[in-house]
């Protein structure tokens, strides 16, 4: 059974196990959840997490770093977009949203890199 594209993968691994086990999908929520939430907090504690037949996750903080590297010269060229006059209004609320997305992007990652 291939994930439908309207459905998270979330979703779907919980309709999938939960039909295969017959069990509550509530159940299987809960379960599917706290793993999700474990791994998420071994990977933050310890920079990976291994799960078992699946595969091994790594924060890279190399990686991290030459990301907040784009995502601050991206800023600065939405910056400058936003204080160009000659720009319409449309294009520089644009430039708005998407450096706060890219503010947002930066301190995400250097909280994982503290």
């Amino acid at each position: 059974m291939d994930k439908p594209d309207s459905m998270s993968l979330r979703e779907w691994l919980i309709k999938k196990v939960s039909a295969a086990l017959i069990i509550p999908e509530r159940v299987t929520q809960d379960v599917i959840t706290h793993q999700f939430d474990e791994a998420y907090n071994a990977l933050d504690e310890n920079n990976s997490v291994e799960i078992y037949e699946f595969g091994k996750f790594v924060f890279n903080v190399k990686k991290a770093r030459k990301e907040i590297e784009k995502w601050k010269s991206q800023k600065e060229m939405y910056e400058n977009m936003m204080n160009d006059e000659s720009l319409p209004e449309e294009k520089r609320k644009k430039a708005e949203l998407k450096m706060q997305t890219a503010i947002n992007n930066i301190e995400g990652l250097k909280h994982e890199i503290i």
